[in-house]
């Protein structure tokens, strides 16, 4: 896994709050994979594809916002 950790594209700056890894495919998975780590939780969260993870985002901005109405 390190081999291909090193081959991923990272989005956002480093020593950011948050950031993004885009992890190539590898003979073992046949999908990049996207995974998000921020300061507010611990570990990886995994998305499927950035479909996914745009979804997530906009259901949480979606219950923000009836919260704070």
């Amino acid at each position: 896994m390190n081999c291909i950790l090193e081959k991923c594209i990272l989005v956002a700056g480093k020593d950011q709050e948050q950031y993004f890894l885009l992890i190539p495919n590898d003979s073992i998975n046949e999908k990049w994979r996207y995974w998000k780590f921020a300061s507010w939780h611990s570990g990886e969260h995994k998305f499927e594809n950035l479909h996914h993870y745009f979804k997530d985002v906009l259901e949480f901005c979606e219950n923000q916002s009836l919260e704070d109405n």
